[in-house]
C-alpha cells in the first residue's frame, strides 16, 4: 500500500467510514440472503430457505445488539422496534414458508441500505476533500 492510500485509509478509520460502511454491507447481506429465502420457498429448498433466512435473522440481531439505546435516542428506539418486527416476520418465513415475509423484510430494509451506503460515500468524499 503506498502512502497516500494509507494515509487515506487512516483518515477514513479515524472519521468512521468503515463501520458506516459495514453496516451498509451488512444490509446488503440481509437482502441478498432474504432474495434467496424466498426463492428456496418458491422452489421448496427448505435447507436452503432456513439457511438463508437464517442469516438474515442473525446479522438483524446483531443490528439490534449493537444499538445504543442510552445514546441512540429516538431512532435507536425505533430501529429497536422495527429490527423486532422484522426478526418477528422473519420467523414466518420458516413456519409457513412465506416469501411474502422475506420480501416485506426486504423491503423495510432496502431505504435503510440505501440511506447507509449514501452516508459513506459522503464521509468518504469529506475524508478525500480534507486530504487534498
Amino acid at each position: 500500500m503506498n502512502q497516500s492510500a494509507l494515509t487515506a485509509y487512516q483518515s477514513n478509520q479515524a472519521i468512521g467510514v468503515a463501520p458506516v460502511m459495514t453496516v451498509a454491507y451488512l444490509y446488503d447481506k440481509i437482502i441478498e440472503s432474504l432474495q434467496q429465502a424466498a426463492k428456496c420457498c418458491e422452489n421448496g429448498d427448505i435447507s436452503g430457505r432456513w439457511s438463508h433466512n437464517k442469516r438474515a435473522a442473525d446479522i438483524l440481531a446483531q443490528l439490534a445488539t449493537a444499538l445504543d439505546l442510552v445514546n441512540g435516542g429516538e431512532i435507536a428506539g425505533n430501529l429497536e422496534r422495527l429490527y423486532k418486527y422484522m426478526l418477528l416476520r422473519l420467523m414466518d418465513v420458516d413456519m409457513k414458508n412465506d416469501p411474502a415475509a422475506a420480501r416485506e423484510v426486504i423491503e423495510l430494509c432496502e431505504p435503510l441500505r440505501k440511506s447507509w451506503h449514501t452516508l459513506a460515500r459522503q464521509m468518504d468524499q469529506q475524508a478525500e476533500q480534507q486530504q487534498a
